[in-house]
């Protein structure tokens, strides 16, 4: 069964579909109309911010069994504040609620060296998720305090990206 990423614009939508998705990914801005999919993981996307606690909280209280919490591409919130900083906010306050065990929370968003895996593990997320995963693999991280990666100022061919 396929994964399904569905956008703000498209909502509603997903009732409809011809098949079951295991996993629907919805943006939480508002935290309204989470539909009810029998056989379908709902989860929500939101961007790491000062009022995401509250927002995470209220989401869990509705039974959304994902959070996808997203950092800029540097590891930082709206505010500036750093990924693990916020991640252990949120955990804290879930586990003051007594909620933590009814949600996954998952990060993304400026994950680029396998410390920041397991940092941000440490800090509360049960799942990370790589979005420039090939900057990653060619270590590009290692030139962070020197400079952009030479890898970086290359053009990837589409044809050997697609094939990868």
């Amino acid at each position: 069964m396929p994964l399904l990423w569905v956008p703000l614009s498209r909502r509603g939508g997903a009732e409809n579909l011809p098949w079951t998705p295991l996993y629907i990914e919805l943006e939480a801005d508002p935290l309204t109309d989470i539909p009810h999919l029998p056989g379908t993981v709902v989860g929500l996307r939101i961007p790491l911010g000062p009022q995401v606690v509250e927002t995470v909280l209220e989401a869990v209280r509705r039974e959304v069994a994902v959070v996808h919490l997203c950092a800029d591409a540097v590891g930082r919130d709206t505010s500036g504040r750093p990924i693990p900083d916020a991640l252990q906010e949120i955990h804290q306050a879930l586990v003051r609620a007594a909620l933590r065990d009814r949600v996954t929370l998952v990060v993304s968003g400026g994950i680029a060296a396998a410390e920041h895996v397991v940092k941000s593990i440490a800090c509360g997320a049960d799942l990370v998720a790589i979005d420039d995963i090939l900057l990653v693999a060619w270590g590009c991280a290692l030139w962070a305090d020197r400079g952009r990666c030479p890898v970086e100022t290359e053009e990837i061919p589409p044809e050997w990206a697609r094939s990868a």
